[in-house]
């Protein structure tokens, strides 16, 4: 008898009809709690990566793009000849680091920017889809999504500016292990937006304060594409 009234309590909180779609939206909640509790590990190893960067070369190498990265590293040798001595493990690591064949052109920024706003969106929409469900729903039930919708509209800000303000030269490169990297951070990224705490959910802010960090992030974000433009501009000039 606990077992059953366990099992109708469950489905009680499903968003979709008691049946097999129902027990699918519990599959899909669990799944969504799991790729939140993920995150914490990915971006932990990204950060430690990011830090030895700074004292690595070869890991400062594979995250540099554009005029910072170095496109050649020759070996040491007599200048005088024309042939210098070069070891195995060096050409190795040179065509690993610094070869072309391992990098795509700076312009790729873009993928980053498509693939956040994706996953944003699916998981917008698979919030909606629930708390529509839901006749109680209010404003307040909504509120600790907020930070996902101004990351939406902050990624599909840079995906246009990477279309149309932004102008990458073809010779404006990156390592294709940071091109990676970039694209694992930005898959990763939306689900560290999904509350997944409800004693955290109901200690959220009031509206005034959610307002004003809204306001707060919207003016940034323009000011950074007012920014940009400049940018874009300064080099359309140059060409």
């Amino acid at each position: 008898a606990n077992k059953h009234a366990n099992q109708k309590g469950m489905l009680a909180g499903c968003w979709l009809p008691e049946g097999p779609t129902c027990y699918y939206e519990l599959i899909m909640n669990n799944h969504m709690i799991l790729l939140c509790h993920a995150v914490g590990p990915i971006y932990i190893t990204l950060t430690a990566a990011a830090l030895l960067s700074i004292v690595s070369p070869a890991l400062n190498s594979l995250s540099s793009h554009g005029k910072t990265r170095l496109l050649s590293n020759k070996c040491h040798g007599n200048n005088n000849h024309k042939s210098v001595s070069c070891s195995l493990y060096q050409r190795i690591r040179n065509f690993v680091l610094h070869s072309n064949y391992l990098s795509v052109n700076k312009g790729r920024f873009i993928d980053f920017y498509a693939v956040g706003s994706i996953i944003t969106t699916i998981t917008i929409i698979f919030n909606y889809l629930k708390w529509s469900g839901i006749n109680t729903t209010t404003i307040t039930e909504h509120k600790h999504w907020l930070p996902a919708y101004l990351l939406l509209i902050h990624l599909v800000r840079r995906f246009y500016e990477c279309m149309w303000v932004q102008k990458s030269v073809s010779t404006s490169r990156m390592h294709v292990a940071g091109y990676l990297l970039g694209v694992i951070h930005y898959l990763c990224l939306p689900f560290v937006f999904i509350p997944i705490n409800q004693e955290l959910e109901q200690k959220s802010s009031s509206i005034v304060e959610s307002f004003i960090v809204s306001m707060g992030c919207l003016y940034f974000q323009y000011q950074q594409y007012r920014h940009h433009v400049i940018l874009g501009n300064l080099r359309s000039n140059k060409t």
